[in-house]
C-alpha cells in the first residue's frame, strides 16, 4: 500500500488548501499526488475534502497528470 500523507495549509487567512503527498519508499523522492484546485473556507472543509480524495487514492482512483516531485 502506498504511504500517503494529507497536508492542510492556510497560506492566506481564510484560504485552506489540501495536498496529498506520496511518501514512497525509504530513499525515494516524495511527490505531490493530488491537491486542491482552489481554496476552501474552513480547516474542516479542507480536511474533509482532502480525506475523501485520500480514500479514493487508496482505493485505486487517481487524477490524470504527471506527479510533482519534491526533493
Amino acid at each position: 500500500m502506498k504511504q500517503l500523507e494529507l497536508i492542510v495549509d492556510q497560506p492566506v487567512q481564510g484560504h485552506y488548501y489540501w495536498t496529498i503527498v506520496d511518501l514512497g519508499q525509504a530513499g525515494e523522492s516524495h511527490y505531490v499526488l493530488d491537491y486542491a484546485q482552489g481554496p476552501l473556507a474552513t480547516l474542516g472543509a479542507a480536511r474533509d475534502a482532502g480525506l475523501a480524495v485520500l480514500v479514493r487514492h487508496r482505493e485505486g482512483g487517481s487524477r490524470q497528470g504527471e506527479p510533482i516531485v519534491l526533493h
